[in-house]
């Protein structure tokens, strides 16, 4: 799930969903944005996500201990 999708849902759904409350997560969030910035100035390459859909990914993988693997293949 997006952070796109998750914006406009009840801040009761989007701590269900990634654990924290969205005053917190914009507060941190903030904080990445002002890493970023300084981040640009060094360069090198652009990330393919945005973000918000990064830290999003990671409090779902902390809260949830979720594992991004879809299918394990043994050789």
């Amino acid at each position: 799930m997006t952070y796109f999708e998750l914006k406009d849902k009840s801040d009761q759904y989007f701590r269900k969903i990634v654990g924290i409350n969205k005053l917190v997560f914009n507060e941190i969030l903030n904080i990445l944005l002002d890493h970023q910035k300084l981040k640009i100035t060094i360069g090198g390459r652009p990330y393919k996500m945005s973000i918000e859909d990064r830290l999003v990914m990671t409090l779902r993988y902390l809260y949830e201990n979720r594992t991004y693997h879809k299918y394990w293949r043994w050789v």
